[in-house]
């Protein structure tokens, strides 16, 4: 079958072929099948189609079309707005390299560039279309679609104030400057997503210093600025929002945010006897405070739970001489002094968040003290041991209210290195478990490396294991790290770094966890301060040293601790000569 394709349009056809029985005249099966008539060929190519269009007066986009026509045009489209300013230009290269189209004679100047105006265009993802006609009869030769995207106006902005640190009575001044090439542009503030009034100012130190952004003719008064009463808002954190928008598209060439703190009135709390983390049954302290507005009053909150508490106030002339000036006299802060007392009986054992909070009469809050504590329900005593305590009678220390015992293992050397075993570790063990004390053990460290470190671990754990001792052990496994004994004060590990040795300590810890035990770190309150890392260390358990000498005259230790050395001269029934007193905060 012969037909005649010109007299068909450009596009897509269906040919179908019929089976007809010509007694019955009916179809005995159908085949379908399409073909495209091309009248003529092509191929093109839009460039930079990937790159962000600038927003500015004059946008390009560039291209070429090759095809076989010799009367054709271009028409190019953008969000099906026809643009009429395309330029043909010349395209050697093209012609060079894309063959099969006619060649220069067909297509003389196959490229093309069209120019628009970028700033009427919202931003985002705007398509384009390019057609080739076929002027002789008005056909579609070919298109070509693709997408560009339209960025924003560049843009310099500055917020000279407020900052977020920023805390304000009843006022907020803002004031800041924004430079941009658009020509029509306008700031809108919001505070708190309500919108407020925004003026502007001429700022030619900006102009002169900050270029390339049209000067003075774009931007003839970049500064801009507001003054918004705060009076109405509530003590706390709010929200400032600044956009600058195009007037021409309404885009939002930029936005910022940034918080303020309204503080329409200030006080402050001042705790006098508050040294002390660690609690059992309840929270005495006693303070004072002070506040710009009469009727003020306390709230206290553990892990942001309001507990109830008893507060006895008190006349305190010496602090309304030191600070009446600044928050009031007798007239507003007639009682300033208060006693506290709190119960925990609601409160679970372990590590907490107490807050006492001032709030004005207003029930604003003014002023928030913050503080970790450990609370323990229960308390039990023990002491610590090594063979140059000597031979204990275990059963006279059980006699003396002792429920624990730490009990020293090994040591490593401090001048070779080497790991020795306590003398007594196993009798001591042994005996103390069999007269019903509870029993730890502790290492003498001087690891220098997380190696070492995790090889005294394996070192003590090993040794329990080896011994038979494990249902003998039910406290932690505790790695003793202080300075050396030496002599000459040189020990292996006495002078190395922080950092060398906290890596040495988290490595035993995180191997007496990984062979099922729990660890605990020994060392006075200045070693862990001072020479240990201790935000790397904070999920182990701490065994402080501190003697005060006294349970009732607790450490000044602010950090968390699980048992406390409370003395180095203790004396106990069944061990001759001085002894270390502990407490346990812990029941095991």
């Amino acid at each position: 079958m012969t037909f005649d394709s010109t007299k068909l349009t450009v596009g897509s056809h269906e040919v179908k072929l019929e089976i007809i029985d010509n007694k019955t005249g009916n179809i005995i099966g159908t085949e379908k099948n399409t073909f495209t008539v091309e009248k003529h060929k092509y191929q093109g190519w839009i460039q930079d189609l990937s790159k962000t269009v600038e927003k500015s007066e004059k946008a390009k986009i560039k291209g070429w079309m090759m095809t076989t026509a010799k009367y054709k045009d271009i028409k190019i489209y953008i969000d099906d707005r026809e643009q009429t300013n395309i330029t043909a230009i010349s395209r050697p290269d093209v012609i060079d390299q894309i063959l099969g189209y006619g060649g220069i004679e067909a297509n003389p100047k196959p490229g093309y560039e069209v120019t628009f105006d970028s700033t009427k265009l919202t931003v985002g993802v705007h398509k384009i279309k390019i057609q080739i006609i076929d002027t002789l009869t008005g056909e579609v030769i070919g298109n070509q679609t693709g997408e560009f995207k339209v960025g924003n106006y560049d843009y310099k902005m500055w917020l000279e104030t407020p900052n977020s640190q920023k805390v304000v009575k009843t006022s907020l001044n803002v004031r800041g400057w924004f430079m941009s090439l658009a020509k029509d542009k306008k700031v809108v503030m919001y505070v708190d997503n309500k919108e407020i009034q925004v003026g502007t100012e001429a700022r030619p130190d900006v102009v002169d210093q900050v270029l390339g952004y049209g000067g003075i003719k774009t931007n003839p008064t970049p500064g801009f600025k507001a003054t918004y009463d705060t009076s109405h808002l509530k003590d706390g954190s709010h929200h400032l929002k600044i956009d600058v928008v195009d007037n021409q598209t309404g885009d939002i060439i930029k936005s910022t945010t940034t918080k303020f703190t309204v503080k329409k009135y200030d006080g402050m709390l001042y705790f006098e006897n508050f040294s002390n983390s660690l609690y059992t049954k309840e929270i005495n302290v006693r303070g004072w405070e002070m506040s710009e507005l009469d009727g003020s009053y306390i709230e206290t909150y553990i892990d942001n739970v309001k507990i109830p508490h008893t507060n006895t106030k008190e006349a305190r002339p010496d602090v309304i001489a030191a600070y009446g000036s600044k928050y009031g006299y007798e007239d507003v802060n007639p009682m300033p002094g208060f006693n506290i007392k709190m119960s925990l009986g609601i409160v679970g054992q372990g590590v907490h968040t107490f807050r006492v909070k001032l709030y004005t009469k207003l029930n604003e809050e003014i002023y928030t003290y913050t503080k970790k504590i450990m609370v323990y329900k229960d308390l039990s005593l023990g002491i610590d041991v090594s063979q140059f305590n000597g031979s204990i009678d275990w059963t006279k220390v059980k006699r003396d209210s002792i429920d624990f015992a730490m009990i020293r293992l090994g040591y490593r050397g401090y001048g070779t290195g080497g790991l020795v075993t306590d003398k007594n570790f196993e009798m001591n063990v042994k005996n103390a478990h069999n007269a019903g004390v509870k029993v730890g053990v502790y290492f003498f460290s001087q690891a220098v490396n997380a190696a070492e470190g995790k090889q005294e671990a394996d070192y003590a754990v090993d040794m329990i294991q080896s011994k038979g001792l494990t249902a003998y052990t039910k406290l932690p496994i505790v790695i003793d790290t202080e300075k050396s004994t030496s002599p000459t004060g040189n020990g292996r590990a006495d002078h190395i770094s922080k950092a060398q040795r906290t890596a040495a300590i988290k490595a035993f810890a995180d191997r007496i966890k990984q062979r099922g035990y729990v660890p605990m770190i020994y060392a006075s309150a200045s070693w862990l301060n001072d020479d240990l890392d201790m935000r790397q260390l904070e999920n182990v358990k701490v065994w402080l040293a501190h003697w005060t000498y006294s349970i009732d005259k607790r450490s000044n230790y602010p950090g968390i601790y699980e048992m406390w050395q409370y003395s180095n001269s203790g004396s106990i029934s069944g061990i001759n000569g001085a002894v270390d007193r502990n407490v346990s905060f812990i029941i095991y």
